[in-house]
């Protein structure tokens, strides 16, 4: 059994707490000397019996705390930001939850948000997608093949190279759903990941931008999530 911090040798020995009769840590306090333990303990026993009292403190003096933590903050940066990566690597499973909830109650925030951030950064976002490319040659194959076995194996009478040349000839260059003219790329309107054929009827020529924010949605949802019917309204 190890020997109490403060009961080393050399060290006179601690008065016992009057709570549990340890010798180890103790903390002086209103109710008399205590163990670290036993002191928490009735910290958290008051705290539930007095809710109101601390709540209506709390509300007393918002302007007050708010002010320090304001000070003390730019002062303590580096203890909170290592406070934060611990927390958060300790509970992976409530960090997951809460960005989940947060992203759920500013949906629209986030995606301008991340318009703006992709508009300012994108010509780094590109270095990183190709360097990423670069470095993940196995997963970028395994990616393909999983779509590739995904058109095969979809209804529909597939799209021929012909075809496809014509669809594009027949866009001018111009992208099926936000009309502007940009690299196009072939777009499943109705995702073979949700039952869609792999038909040339099923098939637009969209640009980058708009496939990647489409996903795996239907086309209506992804008009309604993406605002472009209240902008042709």
């Amino acid at each position: 059994m190890a020997t109490p911090k403060n009961n080393r040798p050399g060290r006179p020995p601690s008065p016992l707490c009057l709570k549990c009769g340890s010798n180890d840590w103790y903390i002086r306090g209103v109710g008399g000397r205590a163990c670290a333990p036993c002191k928490r303990a009735s910290a958290a026993k008051y705290r539930r019996e007095h809710r109101g009292e601390i709540a209506a403190l709390r509300q007393a003096n918002t302007e007050n705390a708010r002010q320090y933590m304001a000070k003390w903050r730019p002062e303590h940066r580096a203890r909170l930001r290592a406070l934060s990566v611990r927390w958060h690597r300790a509970h992976p499973a409530r960090v997951r939850e809460l960005g989940a909830r947060r992203y759920r109650a500013n949906v629209e925030a986030h995606r301008v948000r991340n318009a703006k951030y992709q508009k300012e950064n994108a010509g780094r976002l590109r270095l990183v997608a190709a360097a990423w490319r670069e470095t993940h040659p196995e997963t970028l194959r395994a990616t393909r093949q999983r779509r590739r076995t995904r058109q095969m194996l979809a209804p529909g009478r597939g799209v021929t190279l012909e075809q496809w040349q014509g669809v594009l000839e027949a866009s001018l260059g111009i992208c099926a759903y936000c009309n502007r003219q940009r690299p196009l790329t072939m777009e499943h309107i109705d995702p073979l990941s949700r039952g869609g054929k792999h038909d040339i009827e099923n098939i637009a020529a969209i640009c980058k931008s708009c496939n990647a924010s489409k996903g795996t949605a239907s086309f209506l949802v992804w008009l309604c999530r993406s605002g472009m019917l209240r902008r042709a309204g």
